[in-house]
């Protein structure tokens, strides 16, 4: 930024500091630049520019390492190189948000083959082509019409959950009885869809996972001078990478070829081991044995706090 056309003063706009115009271009209180100029369409652009786009701002500097380098960022904040990238929480929060915008808008792209396989309940007929797609919702892979299971429910005063389960011919399983409980409480109080429902409460979901994650890691690593907090990092800097690499993904899948993601096959375990071998700089061999331990533990735990978690949504929510 040029410094040498702006108006000083002699006090900070933000804080009151007193200041010296001849020499203080910025607040030593709160940093804050020292120029009464009001703001013009040209300043508020070229500072987007500067904050977002510039090769040496914070967000390149994050960005480009956190999908080309696994493990890198969270190597070096771990070593308290912290300055120079976002902090891990606001990184993994900012993403998670972007990533269930475009996996939104890459549904909302594509047409759901399911709708046209789905139970209308009521009736007990095949619905054809004439379902409305905004309509379905599909548990373990059983579609019915959410309007129809209303007017079930309403007309016949059907309330018990293994009945409705059985009418749409879903298997009364253990796993299956959590979410079709949590899709009964979502039905009563909103006339959303039940992803979308969903969607709603992933955010906070996929954040709870992360001390599950740090948890598995400290069970594998903990003797090697790294805190139960260092994990953590890595986990949100690693989610981080991992939601970066769907996002893109799913921008590609949309608007260049959509059957893109089939590489993240291959692309997301190869980048879970790379971060790990670049934090705790083990051989190959041991990466792939601690990774494959760290990561049975993670879906075994993870499992049991989903499931936690789908319960007290149920009964609590």
């Amino acid at each position: 930024m040029n410094l040498h056309h702006i108006k000083r003063s002699d006090s900070c706009l933000n804080c009151g500091t007193r200041l010296d115009p001849e020499t203080d271009h910025y607040c030593p209180y709160c940093g804050q630049l020292n120029n009464t100029q009001k703001e013009t369409v040209g300043h508020l652009l070229r500072d987007l520019v500067e904050e977002f786009l510039h090769l040496d701002s914070k967000v390149m500097r994050s960005l480009v390492p956190l999908i080309t380098k696994p493990g890198k960022i969270a190597k070096e904040y771990i070593a308290g190189q912290r300055v120079r990238y976002f902090h891990p929480v606001r990184m993994f929060l900012t993403l998670t948000v972007i990533l269930f915008i475009v996996m939104g808008s890459d549904k909302s792209h594509k047409n759901e083959p399911a709708a046209n396989d789905a139970i209308t309940l009521y009736g007990g007929s095949s619905s054809g082509g004439n379902q409305d797609s905004a309509d379905i919702d599909t548990i373990s892979g059983v579609s019915f019409s959410r309007s129809a299971l209303r007017r079930y429910m309403t007309k016949d005063g059907i309330a018990d959950p293994s009945a409705l389960m059985d009418s749409i011919r879903l298997e009364r399983s253990v796993v299956n009885r959590l979410v079709f409980g949590l899709y009964l409480k979502s039905l009563d109080r909103s006339r959303m869809s039940f992803d979308d429902f969903l969607m709603t409460k992933a955010h906070w979901i996929l954040f709870t996972m992360m001390p599950v994650f740090a948890i598995a890691l400290f069970m594998f690593y903990g003797r090697r001078h790294f805190t139960v907090v260092d994990h953590l990092v890595h986990a949100f800097y690693m989610h981080s990478g991992v939601f970066l690499i769907l996002i893109v993904s799913g921008l590609i899948s949309m608007l260049i070829y959509e059957h893109f993601d089939v590489i993240l096959v291959l692309l997301l375990p190869a980048y879970y081991l790379v971060s790990l071998r670049t934090v705790y700089e083990q051989s190959w061999l041991m990466t792939i044995l601690m990774g494959l331990g760290v990561g049975f533990a993670y879906m075994t735990m993870a499992g049991f706090v989903f499931g936690l978690i789908s319960v007290i949504l149920v009964f609590v929510w």
